[in-house]
């Protein structure tokens, strides 16, 4: 339903709005499952990066951040 919201009558920050937040928390979530990589760690890293300034994203992606697989 979110997608077909128009711009001019409803008045959305499209860049806040929590549907995107969920969405982007859900595919990271997904993504640290798939590889085998720990959410929390990822997560951890990622902002401890974002805080001193890292906007390389491509760099802050779970495979290339630094963290270790989960030996399950």
């Amino acid at each position: 339903m979110y997608f077909y919201l128009d711009d001019e009558i409803l008045d959305i920050d499209h860049l806040c709005c929590m549907a995107h937040v969920s969405a982007s928390y859900h595919s990271i979530v997904s993504t640290c499952k798939l590889q085998g990589y720990s959410i929390m760690e990822y997560l951890k890293n990622f902002f401890e990066e974002i805080t001193t300034g890292n906007r390389d994203y491509g760099k802050l992606m779970p495979s290339t951040i630094g963290i270790s697989t989960n030996k399950l």
